[in-house]
């Protein structure tokens, strides 16, 4: 868990070095895959289902 902790720290360091704010970071601990699902649907959906949603409710 030390090493992940300590790449993410470099990670956030180099995103604002980098002055990059559409940029994120994240650091989590989960059993299996379909957890991360679960707490972080942003992070692990297809964005092509995010864009496909927007342009339908665009067209209403």
């Amino acid at each position: 868990m030390q090493e992940a902790v300590e790449a993410y720290d470099s990670i956030e360091n180099d995103i604002v070095r980098a002055d990059s704010p559409q940029v994120n970071a994240v650091l989590v601990y989960v059993s299996n895959s379909e957890q991360l699902d679960i707490v972080y649907p942003n992070y692990s959906t297809n964005v092509s289902n995010f864009i496909d949603k927007v342009k339908q409710y665009m067209s209403e």
